[in-house]
Parts: structure tokens; C-alpha cells; sequence
């Protein structure tokens, strides 16, 4: 057992933020968009451990308080696609 583990199960829940999403998975989405520096949706929530659709909206979040920002990528041979990156 690391100290992490002992940290994580001894530390006092998260509360959720004014948005009403969790506060310690919304330090997962933004630490894991800064390490990839842009993904999908789809991308974040597997490296994350969320569904797509979950880290659809805690990516919407972090647009909407300009944190990071959205483009299309059209070069996906099919449907366009939604990029995240940090701003």
C-alpha cells in the first residue's frame, strides 16, 4: 500500500462544486486534459475511467468556464469529431 491509497481513503469526500458535478473527478478530467494536451470525450473518459458521455459534460464544464476550448476535426473520415484542449 502506497501513501496515496492511504491519502485517498482517510481524506474527507469531495463535495461537488456549484455546477453540481463531483469535485475530485473534476480534478481527474482537468489533470487528465493538461497530460494529454487534447482529446475527445471518448478519449478523456477511458483514460479517466468515465463514460463517454460523463466526461462529455465535465469537458463542457471546463468550456464553459474557460478552461479549455473546442474544435472540430473533420479529418476523422466519417462523422466530425469534437477535440478539447487546455486553454
Amino acid at each position: 500500500m502506497r501513501q496515496g491509497h492511504l491519502d485517498a481513503l482517510f481524506a474527507p469526500p469531495a463535495a461537488p462544486d456549484a455546477s453540481g458535478l463531483d469535485g475530485d473527478t473534476l480534478r481527474r478530467v482537468r489533470a487528465a486534459l493538461r497530460d494529454l494536451g487534447e482529446a475527445s470525450a471518448a478519449e478523456l473518459g477511458t483514460r479517466v475511467g468515465l463514460s463517454r458521455v460523463t466526461a462529455w459534460r465535465y469537458l463542457g464544464h471546463l468550456v464553459e468556464t474557460g478552461e479549455a476550448s473546442v474544435g472540430t476535426d473533420a479529418r476523422t473520415g466519417g462523422r466530425p469529431a469534437k477535440r478539447y484542449r487546455r486553454v
